[in-house]
């Protein structure tokens, strides 16, 4: 049976795995809709910088169930939740953002705590961590970015899939990667804060330690959409190039899907 993954737009993913549709982070609102974010790079732009490749109807028509890895605008955003349906099965990473959504009228919530499973697909909360330990010093910044998750999926016959989430390469990541899921999917955009030399998630150098880590296909989103988000699709591309890479890491285009 194919697992298809494709990408809709910055970190905003649908996962279709043994038939069923999980559509990770959506931040759906049209293009502009919100100011840049404060104290990061960019923040003059706004949010988000591009279009939807599809309109909204298209993205949610075929959706079994909704991930949200974390409670922050460019994964999840006031226009989504108003046109969402509030019975559409939801998971969140914790407490915090079940009572968050709830209190927005969502009604079928459920905290992915370890693991389990939805319509045969077994669904695992991995760890994930959205700065550097320098950045989490810094006590406003570390409320700010505060807790996030990344998933595995798995089912019978299908390839899996370890989607990282919002983190850097910590030693949780690396633990999970050596478990060389099928495919892997980074948050690569290279986020940056002002007076910070690291990112909050991963970059370019990430993803060609990751190649060394494991054995996954490797795909790069959350790219040339929100305005701190500064690696672009041609200088991945060229990295990759120039490091050999091509056979392992696919760097999609907005809408693009890919099956295996």
């Amino acid at each position: 049976m194919n697992t298809k993954v494709q990408l809709i737009r910055s970190a905003c993913v649908k996962i279709t795995i043994n038939n069923v549709c999980f559509l990770i982070d959506p931040m759906l609102a049209p293009k502009g809709t919100y100011e840049g974010f404060a104290n990061t790079y960019n923040s003059h732009l706004r949010n988000p910088l591009v279009d939807l490749p599809f309109s909204f109807e298209e993205i949610i028509n075929d959706v079994n169930a909704v991930i949200i890895t974390h409670n922050h605008l460019d994964h999840i955003d006031e226009y989504t939740c108003k046109k969402l349906d509030k019975n559409i099965k939801v998971f969140v990473q914790d407490n915090q953002d079940y009572n968050y959504f709830k209190d927005l009228g969502f009604k079928n919530l459920e905290i992915l705590s370890d693991t389990l499973e939805f319509q045969g697909v077994k669904l695992t909360k991995t760890k994930a961590k959205h700065g550097s330990e320098e950045i989490y010093k810094n006590k406003e910044l570390a409320r700010l970015l505060g807790d996030t998750m990344g998933v595995i999926f798995s089912a019978k016959d299908c390839k899996s899939v370890y989607l990282i989430g919002d983190s850097v390469l910590t030693k949780d990541v690396e633990n999970t990667l050596k478990q060389n899921y099928d495919i892997v999917i980074v948050n690569a955009g290279n986020a940056m804060v002002l007076g910070f030399d690291d990112s909050i998630i991963m970059n370019e150098n990430d993803i060609k330690n990751i190649a060394k880590i494991s054995t996954s296909k490797i795909i790069a989103v959350h790219l040339e959409a929100i305005n701190h988000c500064i690696l672009t699709r041609k200088a991945l591309k060229e990295f990759v190039n120039k490091n050999n890479l091509n056979d392992r890491v696919l760097i999609p285009d907005d809408g693009e899907s890919y099956i295996f």
